[in-house]
């Protein structure tokens, strides 16, 4: 999942494999990142976000457990800005790893 960063955050791309890990259909790309996820089961995944969005020079990870058709799936999250030239940030990305075990 790739989030490029411009007056607010919005969601450039998401492969399928996050988009069925994350229960996301095609209407999220395009969207504000905040709006994507704004649903309980995805806000950890936007605070790792906003993390890195604000400042945060190292990637950040964190495993985080979400509940999918009766079962409890773990994911593992690493969230990095993308750098530009200048001190702000070109873009952020999220990427995936089902550890489940």
């Amino acid at each position: 999942m790739n989030l490029s960063q411009k007056e607010a955050t919005t969601t450039s791309t998401v492969n399928t494999a996050a988009a069925r890990l994350l229960d996301l259909d095609s209407g999220a790309v395009g969207q504000a990142a905040a709006t994507v996820f704004a649903r309980p089961d995805l806000q950890p995944f936007w605070s790792l976000l906003q993390g890195v969005e604000g400042g945060g020079r190292e990637p950040s990870a964190q495993e985080i457990a979400l509940q999918r058709e009766e079962r409890e799936v773990h994911l593992a999250a690493i969230a990095t800005a993308l750098r530009g030239g200048g001190d702000g940030t070109d873009g952020l990305v999220l990427v995936l790893d089902d550890v489940t075990p």
